[in-house]
């Protein structure tokens, strides 16, 4: 994603407990509290994944105000629509404080110009959030980079391994710009975890999710990872050697 080094994360059954994480992330960032809701404003579109809506309605934010800002002729949030909209809540008495984008909408594949809202997320202090569950990784080509350009900027992130990567599903990834937003929103204890153990500087899954018992998903995105990568090494090695359609047939 291009995060500084203070960047963190967890793996989750996929995009829609990760952005329910990383909404209360957003929410505990801004220390909104129940009085504030109402005020609370939230721009995405509405080419907006439904789990961004829900992930409102569970965080207990049922009560914020939903704004759908204008399309282009590709589907893409309007920037500028985006920046009218700001404008007029503080305007209004209002408080904008979330903005959705998409990088790889659901319906249509469009990605937001996440540079040019990251301008104006910056300006007006607001939450910069994308939803990249089925763009995310296409950060790993040339092409991918260029049309995801402004991701780096945002405050955090969501990306689905069993999507782009088609590896084994539920598998969802949500990653922040500050790994302690996720510590100060998710992080409690008790007595019976008096024994966990932990290396200095070390996070736990359980503190920055909503997530304590949990399977081994990373195990499930390592392997395919791992053997592809085998197999594409030993398949360049054989071309180098000329043995390619004896390869292929064992294969």
């Amino acid at each position: 994603v291009g995060y500084p080094p203070s960047a963190g994360g967890t793996t989750a059954s996929g995009g829609s407990i990760a952005n329910l994480t990383a909404v209360v992330a957003a929410r505990e960032a801004h220390q909104l509290r129940a009085a504030d809701y109402a005020r609370a404003v939230v721009y995405l579109t509405s080419q907006a994944h439904h789990s961004i809506h829900k992930a409102l309605r569970i965080a207990g934010m049922a009560e914020a105000q939903v704004r759908e800002i204008a399309l282009d002729e590709r589907y893409r949030m309007r920037s500028d629509a985006l920046a009218r909209a700001i404008a007029e809540d503080r305007g209004r008495g209002l408080r904008p404080w979330l903005i959705a984008a998409a990088a790889g909408a659901t319906d249509t594949g469009a990605v937001d110009p996440l540079d040019a809202i990251a301008d104006v997320a910056a300006r007006e202090g607001c939450w910069f959030h994308v939803d990249a569950a089925y763009g995310g990784f296409f950060l790993l080509t040339a092409h991918g980079r260029q049309m995801l350009r402004g991701i780096e900027r945002s405050d955090s992130a969501v990306l689905d391994p069993h999507k782009s990567l088609f590896l084994p599903w539920g598998s969802g990834m949500v990653v922040v710009r500050d790994v302690a937003t996720l510590l100060r929103s998710h992080q409690v204890t008790g007595p019976y975890m008096q024994d966990a153990s932990r290396e200095p500087g070390e996070v736990s899954p359980a503190d920055v999710s909503p997530e304590l018992t949990r399977p081994f998903r990373a195990l499930r995105m390592w392997l395919p990872l791992v053997l592809a990568l085998v197999l594409g090494s030993y398949w360049l090695y054989c071309q180098a050697a000329g043995e390619v359609g004896r390869v292929a047939f064992r294969l």
